[in-house]
Formats: structure tokens, sequence, C-alpha cells
């Protein structure tokens, strides 16, 4: 008989990487597929309870405890208030489903963080592989004519804008950890033109910061103004390449600098929901109007008038599209307070360390800038990537804050 010797790491790594593809993939799908992340996310909790045995760790550790706490704290106002609310289920579901974003992520996250930079580039490395394959294999199929989409290409995601922001946390994790070489430069390449193909405005400002954040500090000052050469340059080619996303930053422009409320473009009805949402929500600062109730307020004049033209009665309004704001309006002060004191407070921390201590706290504070952007147009405490990525950057620096032998040039 032979005898095959099974490396335990190696299918542990792999298996975990496998979780986290399926659950990335399917998350922004459309019909019932997004129950697969659901299912997929269950697994790994069982997988890191697996783990915990194994290795003989507490099940429920310190760490984990804290994290939740400080990732769901903003919550408890909500549930104190929920009485007060105008569609108490889709509050509480929503309550839920960020809890249990929180609570999915946190074993997967700390199993990590602990394994440093080699764990999470081997993990990793499968995951952005099989996200590339995937991707690649829709690009084709819209290509040829069998797959297409409303807007732009997003792959397997109903939203261009969720997946493009996928894309540049996987081309963030592309630059920090994995080692200088040809197929970097592929993988982060490949990345790039999926972000640029789908024409997102937040995937196209998140391959800047994060380009800029990770470069910049790292060269000499003439180096500095070839980088910025170069960036310019990329961001000519890539507008003149795709005139559609040209057309939605000029049009995103003008309608802030001439304050346009009319709701004539995708811009000028963002900002008309941030106006009014601002003014709904200092007329409930205590206790908000609840999570995902601003539909029941926020009513634009132009699709009122579009469902009396049709005979129809509009019964669904929208919300704000702003993080920061919808928090706010959602549970009150003190549960955005709690909601970005943490952040806020880790930002700082990732600031301070960054530059003192290793590639961990360069990392961390080029997710947290870029989240800290992505909120400003994208509601995104329920968003599971995100939620994700945040807390992976939390445990990177409070987990490996005297791990100084891994530098940027590893």
């Amino acid at each position: 008989m032979l005898a095959f010797n099974i490396d335990k790491r190696l299918v542990v790594e792999y298996l975990v990487a496998s979780v986290l593809a399926i659950a990335l993939l399917f998350y922004g799908t459309s019909g019932a597929l997004p129950w697969v992340t659901w299912i997929t996310l269950s697994l790994y909790v069982l997988v890191a309870f697996f783990l915990t045995l194994i290795e003989r760790l507490p099940v429920i550790s310190v760490t984990s405890i804290v994290l939740i706490l400080f990732f769901s704290a903003w919550l408890i106002p909500g549930i104190a208030f929920t009485p007060l609310y105008a569609d108490k289920i889709i509050h509480v579901k929503m309550m839920l489903e960020s809890f249990l974003y929180v609570i999915s992520s946190v074993p997967l996250v700390l199993w990590l963080a602990k394994g440093g930079y080699t764990r999470i580039q081997a993990v990793f490395s499968v995951v952005i592989k099989i996200w590339l394959l995937v991707s690649f294999i829709f690009l084709f199929l819209y290509h040829i004519g069998i797959w297409s989409y409303k807007t732009t290409f997003s792959a397997m995601y109903v939203n261009r804008n969720l997946y493009a922001v996928v894309c540049t946390l996987l081309l963030c994790i592309s630059l920090f950890f994995f080692p200088r070489s040809f197929k970097k430069t592929i993988i982060c390449s490949s990345l790039v033109i999926l972000v640029v193909l789908t024409s997102s405005i937040k995937g196209f400002v998140g391959i800047f910061i994060i380009l800029s954040l990770y470069y910049y500090k790292m060269l000499s000052l003439t180096r500095r103004y070839i980088f910025l050469l170069l960036i310019s340059s990329f961001t000519a080619v890539a507008l003149w390449i795709n005139s559609f996303l040209w057309q939605r930053i000029s049009r995103l422009f003008n309608d802030l600098a001439s304050f346009d409320l009319s709701g004539m473009s995708s811009g000028s009805e963002r900002l008309w929901l941030l106006v009014n949402g601002f003014d709904l929500a200092r007329g409930n600062w205590f206790s908000g109007i609840g999570l995902y109730n601003s539909k029941h307020y926020l009513f634009p004049p132009w699709r009122v008038l579009l469902a009396e033209r049709r005979h129809e009665s509009l019964e669904v309004g929208l919300y704000t599209h702003n993080n920061y704001l919808e928090i706010f309006l959602s549970l009150g002060l003190f549960s955005f307070i709690l909601y970005y004191t943490p952040l806020v407070y880790v930002l700082f921390k990732s600031i301070k360390w960054k530059y003192q201590y290793n590639i961990f706290f360069k990392f961390s504070a080029c997710v947290l800038f870029y989240r800290f952007f992505l909120d400003l147009s994208l509601v995104s405490y329920n968003s599971f990537p995100i939620i994700f990525f945040t807390l992976l950057a939390v445990c990177l620096i409070f987990l490996n804050r005297n791990d100084k032998d891994v530098s940027s040039v590893q």
C-alpha cells in the first residue's frame, strides 16, 4: 500500500481559503444564491471551532468577545428603541444581519491574524486565484453575449460598485502580502483591469488610494515625482479607454459644484438624499428612525410624480447611500459614536505605529482609509466583505504589534 503524507496545515489552509472564496463569490449574487454565503459562513464558524479543538485553544477567547463587543455595541441602542420604529421587522433583520456577519467573521479573522504573514499569504493566494478565475469566466461570457448586465460588467455580482470594492480590497492584500514577483504583477494588474471594466467610481478611487498609500512613503523624493507621473498617466489612460467612467465622474462633479437637487442624475439624487436625510436625522437625533426605515420617509418628489403618472402608489422610498448618515439617521447619535469611535481609534493607532513596527500596520491603515472613503457613498454596516476586511485590519494591528520581523521589503 502507498503511504501518503498529508500536511495538515496545507489542508486546513486550502479548506479555509475555499470557504472564504465561496462566501465572497456568492455574497453579491441575485435570487436565492446569497444564501450560499450564509451557509458557507456557518461552515467556516464550524471550521474555526474544529481548529480550536485541534490546537487546544479555548473555544471562546477573550479576544473574540472583545472584538464582537467592539463592533456590535452600536446595536445596543437600536435594541432598546425597537418599539419606536415604523418597520420593526426590517430593523431587527438588519441588526441580526450585521451582528451575524461580525460573529461569523471573528473566528476566521483571528485564525488568519494569529498565523501572521505566511498564513494570510497562503490563504489569500488561493482566494484571489478563485476570484480571478470566476471573474474572467464571466467576462468571457459577457463578451460573447451569453451573460448580460443592467449597467456595466460586474462578474457574478449584481452591484458593480460592490464587486469593484471587493476587487480593490483583494488588490490591497496582494500588494502588501504577496512577495515581489511577475506573478504578483499579473494578479494586481488583473484586479485593476476588472475594477476599471466596472466603471465604478468607488473602485477607481479605491485603486488610487491604495496604490498611493502603498508606494508613496516607500519612495525617495525623486521617485515620488515619477510615481505621481505614472499614477496620473494611468488615470488618464483608464478614463480615455473607459469613457463611461469619465462621464460619470464629470456628472458627479457638476452635480456637486452646482448643488443640483433636481434628481436628473444619480449624483443629484444622492445629494437630495443627503440633504433631506440629514434634516430628518436632526429631528430624530436621540433614537433614530430604525435601520433601513428611511425607505418610509425619503420619497424624492420626481419619483412620486413618476409613480402618479403611471397611476401607481410609491410605497417604498430610498435610503441615504451614506453610511455615516445612515447610522446617525437610523439609530441616533449614541449609536453613531459607538460605531465610529472604535474605527477612528484603530486608524490613529495604525498611523502611529505603522512605520515603527511592520507591514501589518501599513496594510491596516490602508484598509481603514479606504473604508472611511467608502462610507461616504456606500452603506457598509451590513456588508460582509467590508466587515470582514475591517476586522482583519483591526486584528492584525493588535495581535501582531510586537512582531517586527515582517517588513515592507518582505
